[in-house]
């Protein structure tokens, strides 16, 4: 017998959507409220309530569906998914099995291999259960908030390919402003399921035609954890398969303090989840008015959007592509250039100091304090040379504090009061301490002045003039000057 040794890899990812409320009730769809404080009689089960569908997250899982290529059912309809656990006070679950919302369609990774979808569909939350020692306490906030849940093809080939197709599916779900997908707020989770490849013209049977069996890794909440929890259980099938333990299809857990995948329970084992009709949402269909809607409304791809930036403002179309990776930084790019910006220097200033800054002030884009427009001034500066790198990058953190653009450069952008930095003395000094770069410059490596302004940039605390700083060098660069 010829051992199965390819894995074969499919992923369900859960993804909350991003509505002001919950899916079927008017409470806050939102991340770290007290526990227990954004509940109602509906999302709690009480007898006598009643759901009313969330319109928004029924379009913003069409507008994935749309963007992905999936074939939309035009009846829907909902189901109930009975389980009993603590955080699911109602005993059931509002999903869609039997129609669910689209089939098909597929997100295409960088080699030009596509990963193809077998559903979308929306369902409801459970809540969330925190384990302390021997007790459990439950917080139902998240009872009922929307998810979109995406079950894709067993065709990804590696643990590596399935942590690229979910960085890809995440960046494309933001730039769509379908879901935040922050997974450490829970807004993004993965169950992964890996089989061992037989081969040949069935690759779901064995060579006895027996159907392969399947290794379901539950709630990984990382691409990191997807990755290693792949990794792991691939190997230790393999090792099962070399010493010829017959493998059955289970459902394992990842344990992040071993580092390795643990058994819940045998498929055989499931629950029975007693799928019925939803009594209280009556099925209804969707109107091909409401996806030319979505259709016309839909962004810009990220590739014809770098395709467009490369082509209008001349820039290289990697760069291009990486101000595209998000949303924002391609709208800030174009508001920028608007604004007066040179976009070859935007886009490198964007890339690099404006991240940099936005991570060390910890502000996300949503929550920059500033426009654009003051932005556009500051970068005028620092590219007319009358403001250096180092005094720019001061003056941007000072706006992110936050202060308005003119007091951010009064106080930080402008030398102190005194007297003008001694430019001759601070060359002198800067040719002391770095002999080497004086002595490569002076061969003829054109990159070795960088070094020495840069050094007498730091004798200067940042305030002096590179420009003049500049000169100066160049009036040195002969021997015995």
């Amino acid at each position: 017998m010829t051992l199965p040794l390819r894995p074969r890899i499919g992923l369900e990812i859960h993804v909350r959507l991003a509505t002001r409320t919950k899916l079927f009730c008017s409470c806050e769809n939102r991340f770290g409220a007290p526990p227990n404080s954004l509940v109602c009689p509906t999302c709690l089960g009480l007898p006598g309530s009643l759901p009313h569908p969330n319109r928004t997250a029924l379009e913003l899982a069409l507008r994935a569906a749309l963007a992905f290529g999936s074939e939309i059912a035009r009846r829907q309809s909902f189901d109930r998914k009975h389980y009993f656990y603590p955080d699911l006070p109602k005993g059931y679950q509002c999903t869609q099995q039997r129609t669910p919302l689209a089939r098909g369609g597929s997100l295409t990774l960088p080699d030009g291999r596509t990963v193809s979808f077998l559903r979308l569909h929306l369902e409801e939350d459970a809540g969330k259960s925190l384990h302390a020692g021997r007790k459990t306490w439950i917080d139902l906030n998240r009872a009922g908030t929307p998810l979109l849940e995406l079950v894709t093809e067993p065709t990804i080939r590696s643990p590596k390919e399935a942590r690229l197709f979910l960085t890809i599916l995440r960046r494309r779900l933001r730039w769509l402003r379908v879901s935040d997908g922050d997974m450490e707020k829970g807004s993004l989770r993965c169950d992964a399921n890996v089989s061992l490849d037989p081969g040949g013209a069935r690759n779901d049977r064995n060579e006895e035609g027996a159907p392969v069996p399947r290794i379901e890794i539950k709630n990984l909440n990382s691409f990191r954890r997807v990755e290693a929890a792949l990794d792991f259980e691939i190997e230790r099938l393999r090792e099962l398969a070399r010493r010829g333990v017959s493998i059955r299809s289970e459902t394992r857990s990842w344990d992040e303090k071993n580092d390795r995948t643990r058994h819940m329970r045998w498929k055989g084992e499931a629950p029975d989840y007693r799928y019925l009709p939803e009594p209280d949402i009556p099925p209804f269909r969707i109107d091909e008015e409401v996806l030319e809607s979505l259709r016309l409304s839909r962004p810009e791809s990220p590739r014809l959007r770098a395709e467009r930036f490369s082509r209008d403002h001349g820039i290289p179309l990697p760069v291009a592509s990486e101000l595209c990776m998000e949303r924002e930084s391609a709208d800030w790019f174009e508001a920028l250039v608007e604004a007066g910006a040179a976009p070859d220097y935007c886009a490198n200033w964007l890339r690099r100091e404006f991240r940099s800054c936005l991570r060390r002030a910890r502000i996300v884009w949503d929550e920059i304090p500033f426009l654009p427009g003051e932005c556009a001034k500051l970068l005028r500066m620092l590219q007319e040379g009358t403001l250096s790198p180092s005094a720019g990058r001061r003056v941007l953190e000072a706006m992110c504090s936050p202060l308005p653009f003119e007091e951010a450069l009064a106080r930080v952008g402008r030398p102190p009061a005194g007297p003008e930095p001694d430019l001759d003395r601070l060359v002198e000094e800067a040719c002391r301490r770095r002999p080497e770069a004086l002595e490569d410059w002076r061969r003829g490596k054109e990159n070795a002045v960088h070094a020495l302004i840069g050094e007498a940039m730091r004798l200067s605390g940042g305030y002096a003039d590179p420009k003049a700083l500049r000169a100066r060098f160049d009036a040195r660069r002969a021997p015995g000057t």
